[in-house]
């Protein structure tokens, strides 16, 4: 099963309950900004992986096939698993993963989607990982309709280390704008 396939196939749900999710015009203008200098600091892009490109046509394809409607996929897609500075808990440095999703338009003055994944117990299905999840597909899906995504894992999930401090607010709000922050470098 194609990267589209699969990852349209476990979006399916989510997107029959919410069709709004993949239809509506979400995000806030983001103006591609300079790499973040401090080695440390939070934000800062650590590591950048490149990974499968997936072309416009695919993505319509994978919509057909499950009924959902193709007609504000306008570009393929290239993600990149990332890695980026951000703090725990308690406020001391660590890392953390997160998907990064960009139309394959050449464009980064984009408008900017932060897809905040639900529930996961298993580190191995946030988005960054798991290319077949549902997260992963409504990422691409926001990206081929011309927004720049970023989907933080959170603390502990994907490939960041330790445990996930589940339902600790601060924590994943602190990963969460630090991914975009770490998104914005990458983006220029």
């Amino acid at each position: 099963m194609s990267l589209a396939a699969g990852a349209f196939a476990a979006a399916t749900p989510v997107l029959t309950r919410h069709p709004q999710v993949a239809a509506s015009g979400l995000g806030t203008p983001f103006a591609a900004g300079t790499r973040t200098e401090g080695a440390t600091e939070r934000g800062t892009l650590v590591s950048n992986t490149a990974l499968a490109v997936v072309d416009a046509d695919s993505i319509r394809a994978g919509l057909r096939t499950f009924g959902l409607d193709a007609l504000r996929v306008r570009f393929g897609v290239e993600p990149s698993r990332i890695i980026y500075r951000t703090i725990d808990p308690e406020g001391r440095p660590t890392t953390a993963s997160g998907l990064v999703v960009l139309p394959s338009s050449g464009d980064r003055d984009l408008p900017l989607v932060s897809w905040l994944h639900g529930t996961t117990v298993y580190r191995g299905e946030a988005a960054s990982v798991d290319e077949a999840g549902p997260d992963r597909a409504i990422a691409v899906l926001f990206a081929s309709a011309g927004y720049a995504v970023s989907a933080p894992d959170y603390l502990g999930l994907g490939l960041g280390p330790g445990r996930h401090p589940y339902d600790d607010i601060p924590s994943t709000v602190t990963a969460s704008l630090d991914a975009l922050r770490a998104t914005r470098a990458l983006a220029t």
